[in-house]
């Protein structure tokens, strides 16, 4: 039998980080499991359980590197030390991130936040912005390169908080690779790029416009004047409350709340939790994703476009549990939930994608699962579903959603090509019944043309693999198919 992560290399699947199994750990490895608890509730994180094996193998290769004999010095010296903590931040989170991430998220930023926020207010009054958990900066950079764009650049502050020490060198000096530059929208700023070799530096004008600074979201109390982190007009924290702890984000969201200044913005990644049950936000539900806005200080300061957006207030956040507000509150969570799942196949995806990435298989599955019940005929996501389904090692109801994939449309390669993954060890003579129907629908294709669904795949570099399944096969079958 094959392992998942191998069954999931071999159908040329994206790689989860960390992987959803391991092989067998040895004892020694297994103790470094004792780690995991203490850390992750020293800084707030939520390690799903598909996380664990490989965490605690990970860990262990550091207590090596690091020349630490035990679990208790270990932890002596993650309290002290800043090498080891950043080392071990970097195996517990994702720092993923390019430069206009999710440019529709942007495009809102410019087209509607930064447009109400200069309403009604002094010419020269400064705009400040906070983007936390930066990881190496893209994100804070791309903020002002947009201001720049917009003719804001001289009225702008943007402070960048991360817990990663190495991180913020990285973001304070602004170099970077082609690997920050992954998506159209990233071409915005290549103009403001210098080149040297393999190496991209942003200009110095953009790197003075950010001020980056160490911060604990899951620890250090917030508003933080002392750091600029208080009275801010707009807060994007994308992509990282996914890995805090229910009990860190409900304290979060407050905190976000006092930090914003009256009519200020908070804007999450598409696959964050939602906050409106935990602060007293407005809240808008846009194409782009979820808005989160404190009240302004005077009615009508700001005028925002409601068309296309469901805004629905929170309740508010002193109301006990179980009083009438509460159950309001409840109500409001439905709605907009419901909201969400309106927004269209590519907000879903994307949302589905993200937390894929991260391990969240349940959430992703019963996501995808509610996902097609609002768009019954869309290719894409049940294509997902298939993808969430081989992750969780759940084949049997992996070939059946890509069965229903390939009534929907048959001409799918990708949809062929992964079922014959998932029946590769039950069913081979089907298996190899699908290899060959995708690998006759790759041959007819130009050899450049990216695979449908698999878009990082060409149909020549596909029907190369795909001819391997079929050789492999035939080799571990003793009568072929």
């Amino acid at each position: 039998m094959q392992s998942v992560t191998a069954r999931r290399r071999r159908a040329g699947l994206p790689s989860l980080r960390p992987a959803q199994a391991a092989q067998g750990l040895t004892p020694a490895q297994c103790c470094s499991d004792a780690l995991i608890e203490p850390i992750a509730d020293k800084v707030g994180l939520e390690i799903a359980p598909t996380q664990r094996h490989n965490l605690a193998r990970n860990l262990m290769k550091l207590m090596e590197r690091h020349k630490i004999e035990n679990a208790g010095l270990f932890l002596e010296r993650f309290n002290r030390d800043a090498a080891l903590f950043d080392d071990v931040i970097a195996e517990m989170t994702v720092g993923e991130t390019y430069f206009f991430r999710d440019p529709a998220q942007f495009d809102l930023v410019r087209k509607k936040v930064l447009p109400s926020l200069l309403a009604d207010r002094p010419e020269r009054a400064p705009i400040r912005m906070w983007s936390t958990g930066c990881s190496t900066g893209e994100e804070a950079y791309s903020l002002a390169v947009l201001a720049d764009q917009m003719g804001l650049a001289d009225r702008t502050q943007i402070i960048a908080t991360d817990i990663s020490r190495k991180a913020l060198k990285v973001a304070r000096e602004g170099h970077y690779t082609e690997h920050s530059m992954r998506g159209q929208a990233a071409e915005r700023i290549r103009p403001h790029l210098s080149r040297r070799g393999n190496r991209l530096r942003l200009r110095e004008k953009y790197r003075r416009r950010v001020r980056f600074d160490q911060f604990w979201l899951g620890e250090d109390d917030l508003p933080c004047p002392a750091k600029g982190i208080a009275d801010l007009d707009l807060i994007l924290c994308r992509n990282v409350l996914i890995y805090l702890r229910p009990d860190v984000v409900q304290r979060i969201a407050r905190q976000f709340y006092r930090c914003l200044a009256p009519g200020g913005w908070l804007l999450l990644g598409p696959s964050d939790p939602p906050l409106w049950d935990h602060a007293p936000f407005a809240t808008f539900v846009t194409r782009a994703g979820i808005l989160y806005r404190r009240d302004p200080s005077a009615p009508g300061r700001v005028a925002f476009d409601r068309k296309g957006a469901v805004t629905v207030p929170a309740s508010d956040e002193a109301s006990p549990p179980g009083e009438p507000a509460m159950a309001e509150e409840q109500t409001v969570g439905q709605r907009l939930r419901e909201a969400k799942l309106a927004l269209g196949e590519d907000f879903l995806a994307r949302c589905i994608q993200e937390l894929v990435g991260i391990g969240a298989l349940d959430a992703a599955a019963a996501l995808v699962k509610e996902a097609i019940g609002v768009h019954p005929l869309s290719i894409r996501l049940h294509y997902l579903q298939s993808v969430v389904l081989i992750a969780a090692d759940r084949l049997h109801d992996a070939a059946a959603a890509l069965r229903r994939l390939l009534y929907l449309d048959g001409s799918l390669a990708a949809a062929h090509y992964l079922l014959g993954t998932c029946l590769r060890e039950s069913d081979p003579e089907t298996a190899g019944q699908a290899f060959a129907i995708a690998f006759a629908l790759c041959t007819r294709r130009p050899a450049e043309e990216p695979v449908e669904l698999m878009e990082e795949y060409s149909t020549g570099r596909l029907a190369i693999r795909i001819g391997r399944e079929i050789a492999d096969l035939k080799l571990s079958t003793r009568d072929g198919f």
